[in-house]
């Protein structure tokens, strides 16, 4: 690849960003309503008088299920936001490579920390001195 296909692939990708910066799924059943972002993460959460009036349990389930349905909202939108991106040769060339050297569901062995890099007890202080003397474990 050239220097000028990674300039290609990144602007694809900034592109992407910007779109799913913009991703909002939404779902309501007119007493619970969610907003979720691109990452599934909770924007907003609006409860009427009367989700609020059926009580706990009916309404933890509400939330769940307008959560749930928020999402689902959003994943065309993540879709159609990666699809430049995903659908690019170049990109399945590098994912295809990243897929040989390191297939999914495979996961690096950790390095084993030694007693030396386990952060010292404090108590419980929420007054901690700053650990700028001691190594710190590298990932």
């Amino acid at each position: 690849m050239t220097a000028g296909n990674f300039d290609d692939i990144g602007v694809k990708v900034r592109r992407a960003q910007e779109a799913l910066d913009r991703v909002v799924g939404r779902a309501s059943d007119r007493a619970v309503e969610v907003e979720v972002d691109a990452k599934g993460h909770l924007g907003r959460l609006r409860l009427t008088d009367a989700a609020l009036a059926a009580g706990p349990d009916l309404l933890a389930d509400r939330i769940v299920q307008m959560y749930i349905a928020a999402v689902r909202d959003a994943r065309p939108q993540v879709d159609a936001a990666l699809a430049e991106v995903t659908s690019d040769p170049q990109m399945s060339a590098i994912t295809s490579f990243v897929d040989r050297v390191a297939p999914a569901g495979e996961v690096p062995t950790p390095v084993a920390l030694t007693a030396e890099h386990d952060p010292p007890v404090w108590g419980d202080s929420f007054l901690r001195p700053a650990m700028t003397s001691r190594p710190r474990a590298q990932f």
